[in-house]
């Protein structure tokens, strides 16, 4: 019964002290996050910002360290190749234009993702190569998957007809 009494009655394990953020912690978590989420830069540092945040809300550090540990992350994690911008836009394009989205969908989601123009145009550039129409391409498969017009089942209802081209107008094809 003495155990109750330490913990105030209710019985449970104490709760370890929370300790403070150390740079080997920060590379840790940094790596873990980048493995398990590709990220851009901006977002990267976002996190690792959230990250550092909670951190000193449990146990105060010296917050002045934590810059300069986040900028030796973000270099540690560029030389290991887990942040790399130009790749991560390569990367989210190519599936984006697999799924059927066209270039300009592609553009704004890069964007929203926090990519620079430049990553942006190179990932599309490497979209065009080789093929001639990409938006042509994202527009079948769009169609494909989706069994619309001469990939779904043979219909002459109006309705359909304008329900499939209606999902083919939101889905930012062209």
């Amino acid at each position: 019964m003495a155990r109750d009494s330490e913990n105030g009655g209710r019985g449970g394990r104490r709760k370890k002290p929370a300790k403070p953020l150390t740079a080997g912690g920060m590379l840790r978590a940094a790596m873990t996050y980048l493995q398990r989420h590709p990220a851009s830069e901006q977002r990267f540092q976002m996190v690792m910002r959230r990250k550092i945040a909670r951190a000193h809300a449990r146990c105060a550090g010296d917050e002045e360290a934590y810059g300069e540990w986040l900028s030796e992350v973000e270099r540690k994690c560029r030389d290991y190749g887990l942040l790399d911008d130009a790749r991560f836009a390569d990367g989210v394009a190519r599936t984006l234009h697999r799924r059927g989205m066209g270039l300009r969908g592609i553009r704004q989601r890069l964007r929203q993702k926090g990519l620079r123009d430049p990553e942006i145009t190179a990932a599309l550039d490497s979209l065009s190569e080789g093929v001639g129409d990409p938006d042509l391409v994202a527009a079948v498969t769009f169609a494909r998957k989706k069994r619309l017009g001469p990939f779904g089942p043979p219909t002459d209802d109006p309705k359909i007809y304008r329900r499939q081209m209606g999902a083919m107008a939101r889905r930012e094809i062209g």
